[in-house]
């Protein structure tokens, strides 16, 4: 079973997604921590975790999805949002060219596919956590549009996907599918 959960920023998508997981479980990280504020977020999610009563082992990956392994049957992919720039930013960091942009959605389907496969392919639970960004005002800038434009695609791409499907708001759910 894949799931994904969207909404915006402190909509209470990754506490919701968490009370997904059941049991043991592979906690895929992909912040990179490069500041005090990212350490607290961390710190934030990570204290929340612990406290939950599931035993989670945390993996920072980026790529090479279909190299994990473990005997946990959930998984939790904490997020794509944060994945999609990670990649963006390491392919496309001074160069927007509509080529360097389709570069870089090859790339995250490449990898997104990986990790779908591995999941299925092991019977793991997979809950994918990520952000929507494209209900508020057009950004001012043109990175920022890209962002939102590539965020846009890969999130409707792997919803598609996807067993089921959540929007969280104002700290409440709502399945879609």
């Amino acid at each position: 079973m894949i799931s994904i959960v969207t909404g915006g920023a402190r909509s209470g998508k990754s506490e919701f997604a968490e009370s997904l997981i059941k049991g043991d479980a592979i906690y895929i990280a992909t912040a990179e921590n490069y500041d005090d504020e990212m350490d607290l977020r961390i710190k934030k999610h990570v204290k929340r975790r612990d406290e939950s009563g599931i035993k989670w082992r945390t993996v920072e990956c980026l790529k090479n999805f279909d190299e994990l392994s473990g005997e946990e049957k959930y998984v939790l992919f904490d997020s794509l949002g944060v994945f999609v720039s990670n990649i963006m930013f390491s392919k496309t960091a001074d160069d927007l060219s509509d080529k360097s942009i389709e570069e870089t959605i090859l790339v995250v389907r490449k990898e997104l596919e990986k990790l779908l496969d591995w999941a299925r392919e092991n019977d793991k639970e997979l809950v994918i956590v990520t952000d929507e960004v494209g209900m508020s005002i057009i950004p001012e800038s043109k990175v920022a549009r890209v962002y939102r434009d590539l965020i846009g695609t890969i999130n409707k791409e792997v919803a598609a996907k996807c067993d089921r499907a959540y929007f969280v708001c104002m700290g409440l759910e709502v399945r879609l599918k």
